[in-house]
């Protein structure tokens, strides 16, 4: 009887225990990714963003990502520093473009894939004013390489 006792009582333990490890508080942060997906011939683009509450710019954080899909190595060129831009719309009107907000330098750039190379570029929204709060609605940014090099991918985002 005594070992019955004990092992109910060891499994009660065990019990109590795991629930308290995979249960998260109330109080932990939980992360989740939305994301926006395309692809062409030979490039597969990713637009990533954390969907936490967004209330001011700086809660907003987003990545753009190219990754070769083919067998070859990919090359694009550029007649500036600048590879990438962004443009965020709110009631199909352009509130920001960062083409108008980044300084380039004046050189010609490559960006080089191997196949199967993913190549991320942070989308930066401290060129925003990042104490700004946003207005309440939905939000649509568009991701591009410049020169026109690929489509636009795109991704809303929500201010409540």
């Amino acid at each position: 009887m005594t070992k019955y006792l004990s092992l109910i009582f060891i499994l009660l333990l065990v019990s109590a225990c795991n629930k308290n490890n995979i249960s998260p508080s109330s109080s932990e942060k939980v992360v989740n990714f939305r994301s926006s997906t395309k692809i062409t011939d030979n490039i597969q683009m990713e637009l990533d963003r954390e969907s936490e509450e967004i209330k001011r710019v700086k809660d907003v954080k987003l990545q753009f990502k190219l990754k070769n899909i083919s067998d070859k190595m990919i090359v694009y060129r550029f007649p500036s520093g600048c590879q990438y831009g962004f443009t965020v719309t709110k009631n199909q009107k352009t509130i920001f473009d960062s083409r108008e907000k980044i300084g380039c330098i004046a050189a010609i750039t490559h960006l080089k894939l191997e196949p199967g190379q993913t190549k991320v570029f942070p989308i930066p929204f401290k060129l925003f004013d990042n104490s700004k709060e946003l207005k309440k609605g939905v939000y649509k940014l568009n991701a591009f390489l410049l020169e026109d090099h690929t489509p636009n991918i795109s991704i809303s985002f929500e201010v409540e």
